[in-house]
């Protein structure tokens, strides 16, 4: 996957007129939203009754739209709406983290 499908610098920079200074503090507002987010939902793949799951995913995926990670974001968007299968959402985990990882470098560059 090529950088601008992972995260959209441009707009981005757009949003922030370009100041990074505060391309610095959202990403690093991210990276503590990205890890408590995927921190509370590994335990609910297999012991959720339905409620927190969706509600994480929500929240983390308005941080990825904050920062442009549409990749990211559509991913929790697709997983906020899977049923209550734990290999639905350990598969869809997995691909959220998957695209965290490629997704992290871009930002720690934003990191001052």
């Amino acid at each position: 996957m090529n950088t601008a499908q992972i995260f959209d610098l441009n707009a981005l920079r757009e949003l922030t007129d370009g100041n990074a200074e505060i391309e610095s503090e959202l990403a690093q507002l991210f990276f503590k939203t990205a890890d408590s987010c995927l921190q509370r939902l590994q335990p609910l793949v297999s012991s959720d009754s339905g409620s927190q799951w969706p509600r994480v995913l929500h929240e983390f995926k308005g941080a990825c739209a904050n920062l442009h990670a549409d990749v990211l974001a559509q991913l929790c968007q697709r997983a906020e709406h899977l049923d209550e299968k734990p290999e639905l959402r350990s598969a869809a985990l997995n691909d959220i983290r998957k695209a965290y990882t490629e997704l992290k470098p871009l930002l720690e560059a934003l990191v001052r």
